[in-house]
């Protein structure tokens, strides 16, 4: 069997070299798809992709670019997807989920609780936001931020008004949103594969941070999940769709659970570093199973 992995990263990136190995260990072949050294192709009526022979196709493609990808990655991916070739995650899941304003719609509408969130897409709608929201402290973050970037804690309008004019893009927008204090609140990754919950931890904000991203601060523990944060990251996933998923969970001092953001490609170091579980492998077992269950089908 044989797994592309969509990726402008080689085997030198953690996540990449961990489904490598696993893949190997496991007999499949695996390689990757960078979508910028592939080319999606429409010849006399047949949907190619350069480089690469019909009997050549992966079984199963994993697409791993995270919250950056392009336009790029996305016409190859639908390339593949119109090929029938099994990916995890599909196209329609990846569009919701790289944008964060867009998934918080839809967990919003399935009744998902989420935080307090302002959509602007120009400087003259900051003070509005901040008046819907209570007043500052809030978050200014990007459509697509990803481990921390393309976020900021903005304490008053100066600061507003700078990170806006700074870092808006008007044709993609921003998100002003409520803050909830580091102290006494828990911030949760869970990683969920095939509606099921494999792993999770409890991340710690650096001193004098707000931001806990495992990539920023390297502190991490194994948590216990409880009924309703289960519930509410397994229902999470299922609303956009995603097989794979990092679900970010804030839970604030009163116990109230709040969804953060859904991640479609989510990494996974500081979850095997720090629960000892090997998410590579579930990885692939799943990316197996599709392949298999597609066969099984078929006959």
């Amino acid at each position: 069997m044989t797994i592309g992995i969509i990726t402008v990263r080689d085997d030198a990136y953690h996540p990449n070299r961990r489904l490598k190995e696993t893949a190997r260990e496991k007999g499949c072949s695996l390689y990757w798809i960078n979508p910028y050294h592939f080319r999606s192709e429409i010849v006399d009526g047949k949907l190619l992709i350069n480089g690469l022979k019909a009997q050549e196709l992966p079984d199963v493609v994993i697409p791993r670019q995270g919250a950056l990808i392009g336009d790029s990655s996305l016409t190859l991916i639908n390339q593949i997807q119109t090929l029938g070739i099994p990916l995890v995650n599909g196209l329609a899941s990846i569009l919701l989920s790289r944008n964060q304003f867009l998934s918080l719609q839809a967990l919003a509408a399935a009744d998902i609780p989420v935080l307090n969130t302002v959509f602007i897409n120009r400087l003259e709608s900051v003070q509005p936001a901040v008046e819907k929201l209570g007043g500052y402290p809030l978050i200014a973050k990007t459509v697509n931020s990803y481990q921390g970037k393309g976020v900021f804690l903005i304490n008053s309008e100066k600061e507003a008004d700078f990170v806006v004019q700074s870092s808006l893009d008007r044709a993609k927008g921003m998100l002003i949103q409520q803050f909830l204090q580091p102290q006494g609140r828990q911030d949760v990754r869970v990683f969920i594969i095939g509606g099921e919950i494999t792993g999770a931890m409890q991340l710690l904000p650096r001193e004098g941070d707000f931001r806990s991203n495992f990539s920023l601060n390297q502190q991490a523990f194994e948590i216990n999940l409880t009924d309703e944060m289960k519930r509410i990251a397994v229902k999470a996933a299922r609303t956009l769709s995603l097989e794979i998923a990092g679900v970010d969970l804030l839970i604030d001092i009163q116990g109230r659970v709040f969804v953060l953001e859904v991640n479609y490609s989510p990494g996974f170091k500081g979850l095997e570093a720090t629960t000892g579980l090997n998410i590579a492998e579930k990885i692939i077992d799943y990316a197996i199973s599709l392949k298999t269950n597609l066969k099984n089908h078929e006959n």
